[in-house]
């Protein structure tokens, strides 16, 4: 059986964890006084010992940054206080106060000390009595506050190779069965034995479509799965290409119930699907009903223009749908009577309110889970669970959101509960990028002994080549946050150049190949919080500013020529524009060159200068390029023939052509595009290429390969 168990997390206020709660391990009483060292800390120095304002900040400093000395923040706080205050917030709880009576003993000794002294210290002698009444409360409620909080039991329910992820998955209400489905077909899982049989394909369906699993029956007797094509682009997938089954559990054999919906939930009492339809520029517009044998369909509710509805569950009474609905700028979360009635909007708290809620689900309690993404400190996406509860007939709020997990370098998709509600399962997903290095040959048309470069299993995305093409700078987690380093092509360890740039991806070589650029995010304590654009010797050293960048400057880009020119690319606020901006590595920020208008609005144009400083290349569409000079005349436009969208393009080193990145019925591609428009693959196939850069010289193809992983998983206790 393909069980793992891992325990979990312990609940928390993130900002007052010990080391140990944020590692997931047992804890006892020292906990409790690491939180309250920490409290002493802040009431010393009015600022807290570990600053963040994400969950995964927080743990990353709790873990690995040492507070400021108490007295250097407050020097007039008595020495002593000081060093109870480090001793309480020790990371090693061994050498921490073991016991609260220990803690309680130091404080009052302090305060027979300071009452000695009154003129001497005045001043905080109110201070020290109120910490000494707070620690005599503390060690009266220290076996309350010690009693031990269930940890999360966690299952990895699929152990799918970053080759065949999970696209998704469900429980059974009974508990017993999980259906999910891969790039092989859909599956049915005994958890308890691990038996796995897969359920034959429909022979209308042919190769090139998937399942998505949508929802199993109360009795958990059948589940609906929804079919999309496999190949298309999810942009370009429309409601006639979304088909809904029924698959019963005894017999394996899927049952097509309705073309052009996509199937959400079962009713409670398991006699009606709601189902989404009638899609607009992003998904379905309207909720549907259908009896449980696909007969009898009517539609229920409508939004009424493109706002798109997610999905829709019910509430446990059967009463009311709950459901997603998404105008492009955010999700809101609405409840309405199955009998008529207005929609009733869920509230959202303030303490969510600025965060980005992914995916939710309703519990049978009437609690609702949610996956929340964060900033990692190291760079990944991140994400954890929240839960909260609303009174669905009014929308309020009736117990407030509270984060349940402490994890870093993934995210969750909560697909489905048991009915019990004790069981909890949902997609884990984290993003694992590495880098290959390959021969080119044929001008840029074919490769040879393509290999992987950076031998890790961390986040490596290549950032540029030296000049001499003999080494690759990359961006890397091996340390366990991101830096950049620099590694030859004959080597097989990198030399670390940057420690913690705290930037964002991509990084460029000056023309003259002495410096590495790269943009550096806000320090802590930076008043204007503005990017930085910094510059290393390309050997290494100390790290510069060359200036503060605007919030709309998106990055540096230099040619490898002898035109020396370097551009900054700013993208105006409504997305309609870019503008290119020389700057010198050393002097600063010269003169604006070009504006260029766009007609795709994205957050992030792709703007590419050549590398002999002539040209620059622009996607205009989802797989359209436009080719400008430096100076902003149009030269030409390029259709790119294969890939429905473009992952990632770079020129190539002859500036004749570029190589672009997208996906094809056969996986992913690299090919190399000239600018008349001809296309030739280099690389095709499953391995999910995400960007390629050629060498200055030509002769070497540096390639970022997706290593991205998605697997079920089961959680109890939350």
């Amino acid at each position: 059986m393909l069980t793992l168990t891992r325990t979990g997390v312990t609940v928390g206020t993130a900002a007052y964890m010990s080391p140990e709660q944020v590692r997931g391990e047992k804890l006892d009483q020292r906990t409790d006084l690491f939180s309250f060292g920490l409290v002493l800390y802040e009431m010393a120095t009015r600022q807290r010992a570990f600053p963040g304002d994400t969950a995964a900040v927080l743990h990353h400093a709790i873990l690995n940054q040492t507070p400021t000395p108490v007295r250097e923040l407050n020097p007039q706080i008595p020495a002593k206080l000081g060093n109870i205050i480090s001793r309480a917030i020790e990371k090693d709880r061994s050498v921490r106060y073991q016991t609260a009576a220990d803690i309680r003993a130091d404080l009052q000794k302090l305060k027979r000390d300071v009452d000695a002294h009154p003129l001497h210290w005045w001043a905080i002698g109110a201070g020290v009595a109120l910490v000494a009444i707070s620690t005599m409360w503390f060690a009266g409620h220290q076996r309350q506050s010690s009693l031990p909080v269930p940890e999360l039991k966690l299952h990895q329910l699929t152990a799918n190779s970053p080759e065949n992820n999970v696209l998704g998955g469900m429980i059974s209400p009974n508990g017993k069965y999980l259906a999910f489905s891969d790039s092989t077909g859909l599956h049915i899982k005994d958890v308890e034995t691990g038996e796995t049989r897969t359920i034959p394909r429909p022979k209308e369906l042919g190769f090139s479509f998937e399942w998505k699993c949508a929802a199993w029956s109360p009795d958990s007797r059948r589940f609906l799965a929804n079919s999309i094509p496999g190949a298309k682009n999810i942009r370009e997938i429309t409601e006639d290409d979304v088909t809904i089954w029924l698959v019963p559990l005894e017999s394996g054999v899927p049952q097509k119930l309705r073309n052009r919906a996509s199937a959400w939930s079962f009713s409670p009492d398991g006699s009606l699907i709601a189902f989404g339809t009638k899609s607009g520029p992003h998904g379905p517009r309207e909720i549907w009903l259908m009896d449980a044998n696909g007969k009898n369909a009517r539609k229920l509710f409508e939004s009424g223009n493109d706002d798109t509805i997610n999905t829709a569950s019910w509430s446990a009474d059967g009463e009311r749908l709950v459901y997603a609905r998404d105008d492009g700028a955010g999700i809101r979360i609405f409840s309405r009577d199955l009998k008529g009635g207005p929609p009733i909007l869920l509230e959202p708290s303030a303490e969510i309110e600025d965060k980005l809620i992914d995916w939710g689900i309703s519990l049978p309690d009437g609690r609702s889970i949610f996956s929340v993404t964060e900033k990692d400190p190291i760079g990944t996406k991140t994400c954890n669970f929240w839960s909260s509860k609303h009174d669905l007939r009014t929308g309020k709020v009736i117990e407030q959101p509270r984060q349940l997990t402490h994890w870093a370098g993934f995210c969750m998709d909560p697909t489905s509960v048991t009915a019990d509600g004790k069981k909890l399962v949902y997609t884990q997903m984290a993003g694992h990028p590495t880098v290959y290095v390959a021969d080119l040959h044929s001008s840029g048309t074919r490769i040879s002994n393509l290999r992987h470069f950076t031998l890790t299993d961390t986040r490596d995305y290549w950032c540029n080549w030296t000049a001499d093409s003999k080494a690759l700078i990359f961006y890397s987690t091996r340390s366990g946050h991101e830096a950049i380093y620099r590694q030859s092509l004959n080597r097989d360890s990198p030399e670390l150049l940057v420690p913690d740039p705290r930037s964002e991806a991509g990084c460029t070589v000056s023309p003259d190949g002495r410096w590495i650029l790269y943009v550096q995010g806000p320090k802590s304590d930076e008043p204007s919080g503005l990017r930085q654009l910094m510059r290393i010797p390309i050997d290494g050293g100390t790290a510069q500013t060359i200036f503060p960048l605007q919030p709309h400057q998106l990055g540096p880009a230099c040619s490898r020529s002898s035109l020396n020119l370097c551009v900054i690319v700013e993208l105006i606020e409504d997305r309609k524009e870019v503008i290119l901006t020389a700057f010198d590595p050393v002097k600063g920020l010269g003169a604006e060159l070009t504006r260029v208008k766009l007609d795709y609005n994205i957050d992030d144009p792709g703007v590419s200068l050549s590398p002999d400083g002539t040209r620059i290349a622009v996607l205009a569409a989802e797989n359209r390029f436009k080719i400008f000079t430096i100076r902003g005349e149009l030269i030409n436009e390029i259709q790119v023939k294969g890939p429905s969208s473009v992952y990632n393009f770079n020129w190539a080193q002859d500036s004749k052509a570029l190589f672009v990145t997208g996906p094809v019925p056969s996986g992913h591609v690299l090919l190399r595009l000239s600018l008349d428009g001809q296309t030739q693959p280099v690389i095709e196939g499953n391995m999910p290429v995400i960007a390629g850069r050629a060498s200055p010289d030509g002769r070497h193809l540096a390639v970022t390969v997706g290593g991205d992983s998605a697997n079920m998983w089961m959680m109890e206790n939350f």
